[in-house]
């Protein structure tokens, strides 16, 4: 139904998805806020993660949603980052 994938060798979340068909029913927040957690809890201060840079795409307003800043633009995707809470 979804999944997360996050490294915290490279302190980033490397893919999140939810199948069509189970979206809207808050296991893209759960799973992103329990990736995030662990992120944190191995000692992440700052985590981020790449996404398209089309306005259209969802996902960006999700992770805006959810906390996540727009770092910088790429050439071509989009980079958020969020910190630790308390950093």
């Amino acid at each position: 139904m979804a999944f997360v994938i996050a490294s915290s060798l490279e302190a980033r979340i490397v893919a999140m998805f939810v199948r069509p068909g189970h979206e809207q029913q808050g296991l893209g927040r759960q799973l992103m806020r329990q990736a995030e957690e662990w992120l944190f809890s191995e000692g992440c201060e700052e985590i981020w993660l790449v996404t398209d840079d089309d306005e259209r795409v969802r996902a960006n307003g999700f992770y805006r949603h959810l906390g996540w800043q727009e770092d910088d633009l790429l050439d071509g995707p989009v980079r958020f980052i969020k910190r630790a809470p308390g950093v």
